[in-house]
């Protein structure tokens, strides 16, 4: 289903975000990572710090903007219990807009954000809960669902800034070559008609 999320009305959203987490079956993956908070937060800021520079090193990544307090803030919410309110979908879609331009692809914000995300925290648990293979198991779980319930979350309105984004840039591009050949925009539709019907 296309949408934009800001379009949503705040029933519309809420109940989009009950669904998508009834799907995945996600809401007790989330409560497993709140319940280790105290003893993760300390890295909350060193993780966003290497993915950030591990986003910096790579040439995929290098040119887009910093996100690290961006990635310490998000840490707050993965463990957290989760809030599926209409502003928690605001903020995800706020994030989809703000990573495209922030100059990620789909393709880096996938790896290098969500695939880093998971990476960087999967080294977190092994390093505090080695001790207790269940508890990792339930934990690197936990991490890669939750991270796809929000990447499901923040890519839809990635998709759809990006389509925006293009037919803006169609629309200034095609603004452009009708002033320059001084063809009216009614001639232009009238030639594109007679175009698509050879």
């Amino acid at each position: 289903m296309k949408v934009n999320f800001f379009n949503l009305s705040p029933e519309e959203k809420v109940a989009y975000l009950h669904d998508l987490a009834e799907l995945m079956g996600v809401l007790p993956d989330w409560e497993v990572l709140a319940s280790v908070r105290p003893q993760v937060e300390p890295h909350f800021l060193p993780v966003a710090q290497r993915i950030a520079s591990r986003l910096k090193a790579h040439p995929f990544t290098q040119e887009a903007s910093d996100v690290t307090q961006a990635l310490a803030n998000i840490a707050h919410v993965y463990f957290s219990p989760p809030h599926l309110d209409a502003q928690y979908m605001e903020r995800r879609a706020s994030a989809g807009k703000a990573y495209l331009e922030a100059g990620f692809s789909m393709a880096s914000l996938v790896g290098g954000i969500y695939g880093l995300w998971v990476d960087e925290w999967t080294r977190v648990f092994e390093e505090l809960f080695s001790h207790d293979p269940p508890l990792l198991a339930r934990l690197n779980r936990a991490m890669a669902k939750v991270a796809l319930y929000n990447l499901a979350l923040v890519a839809q309105q990635f998709t759809h800034e990006s389509e925006v984004l293009a037919k803006e840039m169609e629309e200034r591009l095609l603004n452009k070559f009708l002033k320059a050949t001084g063809i009216s925009r009614e001639l232009y539709q009238q030639m594109a008609k007679t175009a698509e019907g050879e």
